[in-house]
């Protein structure tokens, strides 16, 4: 059994293709896309699909990550008209993502038919994580009835990549998981932090939609929400061109100036960046100002990270590993040692493999 998997980001497209041993076969992360890469996700599958080749007809099933599940999905389904219906409908909570993965599972039905390939094709949610999460974690301090008629709540988000980074935690630190305390701490373009008692979540920063929480590379984090009001009423934006401000404008591109990859704003600011192949764009601005600005935004970045580390540790009573993933997490040992130099808790990096972790479902549930 070969298992194809897809990973729609905001402005990127991963694949890794396993076979029935789980064996990574083939993988590569399209990036930029809408900006100097591909012009859009459907453009994207293509060089995927170009990538894979001949294989692509042995293939037997087709996992896609899904950013946002609502209550109603759990952590895989099978991809019934009913269940894109309901996606569809999701995606005004999580407008970056559910509708490049949307895109993807549409380009690729309709590639299927014309070449009358009978592939099952899978939805894996990031929600499904913290269903379960306590109700204290979950409600906002709004009116009790906006829940109710509403469903105005937290729902978490990149719950794969932190159930795997916890699960793989557990076998590094060779203890069960469900008698062990972490948090786990996923740092990327979008960035979050769960807090994790004997498997179960218990608190993620990642709310109502994935901006909340932790300042991220385009997306502010948290912020008050008068900040929005004083937007909407004092400088007359309007609700779609602060959404876009908050959701594309914000976060580390923001305060730096400089770009929306952490590689670029380390380099400008002088420091090492971890990545062999890493070549700084031509176009990156490097004065002054913007080395300063860039040595701000690490700072910040850095700075609400541990905030929500000491939170958690408050929640937890007792931690067993800070458990660092994603490309960022895991890529930077020196923003990892930023963050958690004033910790005498043991720090894993786990390499991100939210792939792996679908193509498992998969296997499992087939």
């Amino acid at each position: 059994m070969s298992i194809l998997v897809l990973n729609s980001g905001s402005s990127s497209l991963k694949f890794k293709l396993f076979n029935d041993k789980l064996k990574e076969l083939k993988s590569e992360k399209i990036d930029r896309i809408g900006a100097g890469g591909p012009e859009d996700h459907k453009e994207a599958l293509k060089i995927v699909i170009k990538r894979i080749g001949e294989e692509f007809k042995l293939i037997d099933a087709i996992g896609h990550r899904v950013v946002h599940g609502g209550d109603k999905y759990g952590e895989i389904e099978l991809l019934k008209k009913e269940t894109i219906t309901g996606i569809e409908e999701l995606s005004k909570f999580a407008p970056l993502h559910n509708p490049p993965a949307l895109a993807i599972i549409s380009s690729l039905k309709k590639y299927l038919r014309k070449n009358d390939l009978k592939i099952k094709q899978y939805a894996c949610f990031d929600t499904a994580f913290f269903k379960e999460m306590p109700i204290e974690a979950k409600y906002y301090p709004l009116p009790y009835e906006y829940y109710q008629k509403k469903k105005i709540k937290k729902y978490g988000f990149h719950g794969i990549s932190h159930k795997f980074a916890a699960q793989e935690a557990a076998k590094e630190l060779m203890k069960s998981i469900e008698e062990i305390n972490l948090i786990t701490i996923h740092l990327g373009a979008g960035s979050s932090i769960t807090a994790i008692e004997k498997g179960k979540p218990i608190e993620t920063s990642m709310g109502f939609t994935p901006n909340e929480g932790l300042m991220m590379m385009t997306r502010s984090g948290g912020i008050d929400p008068s900040v929005v009001l004083f937007m909407l009423k004092e400088m007359n934006l309007s609700p779609d061109k602060i959404e876009n401000i908050l959701e594309k404008q914000s976060g580390l591109l923001g305060i730096s100036g400089v770009s929306d990859d952490m590689k670029d704003i380390l380099f400008v600011a002088g420091i090492k960046v971890e990545d062999p192949d890493y070549v700084m764009p031509a176009n990156i601005k490097c004065d002054r100002e913007h080395i300063k600005r860039s040595e701000l935004a690490i700072e910040m970045f850095c700075r609400t990270v541990k905030k929500y580390i000491g939170g958690y540790m408050a929640l937890l009573g007792g931690v067993d590993a800070l458990v660092f993933t994603g490309e960022i997490g895991f890529g930077s040992s020196i923003l990892r040692e930023r963050i958690a130099k004033d910790s005498d808790i043991k720090i894993l990096a786990i390499k991100p493999n939210e792939e792996l972790k679908i193509a498992r479902l998969i296997q499992e549930n087939t």
